[in-house]
């Protein structure tokens, strides 16, 4: 095997206590995945993964504390310096079955072997403390040429795992790269074998595609959202820009499904609180007044709401009116839905009342102040 030894990468000392571990005992050790992309493109990892040529059985009977976190397929949990690491077996793949894991896996004695049945060429290199990089398919200069290709025949890594295809798109959005063409293609046919995969699964790969997506590489996935996320389509220009520009992750959203949002994020399992997030945005009309607008949002920031819009002055003057002391909320105001009750005011009167006098306020039409409120309400019930 050709290893290239011109790097120096800066492994945490616990890592090279587990490998120094297991070298020791005759065991080769590689750091492995993504930590080694990561690595090479100067980012931070934020985990290692190290595989090795010891089985399972071995590996626990090495270290002092360990933790069967994945054993069936060779992957078990050492504790060193306080962090878990998995150290996982190197191992081949049987078949796919359900187009998602396989149904056995081959525990190896070479490495050669293991890289081979990763997904993409980026992610199919490992590092050797003393050896240095071992790159068998070009994962090194596909990350200088920032471009993302599978490992092998793309038709049979999408048919081996069909989540790979939104890996595909996730890593390409996260890093900007461009996607080799055959690599695409595959994933573009096979789309329909995303059906096989669990919809928690198929929102975790998404949510990070549209947190990073550029409009270009999102019309590229317009095939794929007819299978997960179909809320979507059409994937206009239009769309694909804003959604892209935005920086709210709820506005991304709302903007992607529209009225949609709320069944398209339920349907994939998504958290509450970003369905609800979503669909205060998506149900959004604007109204007489910007600030009573952000007053009456529940589940977003001012922030989120300027990024949805697209205005960034919106922040600006939340926080001037607010250093002016005037009201940014009906919640401000100096008289309270406890005093109108008082008053004789019932049920959605209160509501009422108290977002106009807010508009009365905030319009420099009424003084904040008890009295003055007061005589307004009076005016408003003479109307």
């Amino acid at each position: 095997m050709s290893m290239k030894k011109n790097l120096n990468m800066q492994v945490p000392q616990h890592i090279r206590n587990v490998c120094d571990v297991l070298e020791n005992a005759g065991y080769s050790a590689y750091i492995v995945g993504g930590s080694v992309r990561d690595m090479l493109l100067g980012v931070p990892p934020a985990d290692y993964d190290i595989a090795t040529a010891a089985k399972p059985d071995m590996i626990k009977s090495l270290f002092c504390e360990t933790v069967s976190t994945g054993e069936k397929h060779g992957t078990i949990g050492v504790l060193s310096c306080g962090t878990m690491v998995e150290v996982t077996t190197f191992r081949a793949d049987g078949t796919y079955t359900d187009h998602r894991r396989p149904d056995t896996v081959h525990f190896l004695d070479d490495i050669s072997a293991d890289l081979a049945r990763r997904d993409f060429t980026i992610n199919a290199m490992a590092y050797h403390l003393q050896h240095g990089l071992l790159d068998l398919y070009g994962g090194r200069d596909d990350i200088k040429n920032r471009i993302l290709r599978t490992v092998g025949v793309p038709k049979e890594r999408f048919t081996e795992d069909a989540l790979r295809i939104l890996r595909l798109f996730r890593f390409a959005a996260r890093l900007n790269f461009d996607i080799e063409a055959e690599s695409l293609q595959a994933a573009i046919s096979l789309a329909d074998s995303l059906r096989n995969v669990a919809k928690e699964r198929v929102f975790t790969e998404l949510r990070e595609t549209v947190l990073h997506v550029l409009p270009s590489l999102l019309k590229r996935m317009e095939p794929i959202f007819a299978f997960v996320l179909p809320e979507a389509l059409p994937l206009t220009d239009t769309k694909c820009a804003l959604a892209a520009k935005c920086q709210a992750e709820a506005g991304k959203w709302a903007i992607l499904c529209g009225d949609k949002t709320e069944s398209a994020l339920s349907r994939l399992s998504a958290p509450k609180r970003l369905r609800l997030a979503a669909k205060e945005f998506a149900d959004y009309t604007p109204g007489r007044n910007l600030l009573l607008d952000i007053a009456k949002l529940k589940y977003n920031t001012p922030d989120a709401f300027a990024a949805f819009q697209g205005r960034e002055d919106i922040p600006r003057i939340y926080e001037e009116t607010r250093k002016a002391g005037l009201p940014v909320s009906p919640s401000e105001l100096a008289l309270s839905g406890k005093e109108l009750y008082a008053m004789g005011f019932r049920g959605e009167q209160i509501g009422a009342l108290l977002d106009k006098l807010f508009l009365y306020v905030t319009e420099n039409s009424v003084n904040n102040n008890e009295e003055d409120l007061k005589e307004a309400i009076k005016k408003i019930c003479k109307k």
